[in-house]
């Protein structure tokens, strides 16, 4: 099988990171694109919401291992800019996630969310524990 294209949706960055246990899911979902076992497919647009959402109070992320996750996905990951919708009737900030799940032009392609129900209604998206049972079979 050709390597999954993965899109991360930033709740499963922000789990992986508050994780204290390297065996859960959203820890393996990372480790997974660190290790070259999948591509981690981006936006523009993605990347800005990372970069927001990382560095939120609330988080008390340290600023430089923010700017060294998003230095990484940048090298390592594959920037896409996908066809723009007009119609979206969900969130808006998930707008740009869908953008790429449905783009004709990224094969074998999931998107990993811990927020299924943001999403409905497209088979490619999984949660975090679908995503390391797909990896380990």
């Amino acid at each position: 099988m050709d390597k999954l294209n993965i899109i991360y949706d930033t709740n499963v960055i922000i789990s992986s990171l508050l994780s204290g246990n390297e065996d859960s899911a959203t820890v393996k979902a990372l480790d997974y694109f660190y290790d070259n076992r999948v591509n981690l497919i981006y936006s523009n647009e993605i990347i800005k919401e990372y970069i927001e959402v990382l560095n939120r109070e609330k988080f008390s992320f340290d600023k430089n291992k923010i700017k060294e996750l998003i230095s990484v996905i940048k090298d390592k990951g594959i920037n896409v800019s996908p066809g723009k919708i007009d119609e979206y009737n969900l969130d808006i900030k998930d707008k740009p996630f869908y953008e790429l799940v449905i783009d004709k032009t990224i094969g074998n392609k999931k998107l990993v969310t811990g927020n299924i129900k943001h999403f409905p209604n497209i088979k490619e998206i999984i949660t975090p524990n679908e995503l390391v049972a797909l990896m380990e079979k």
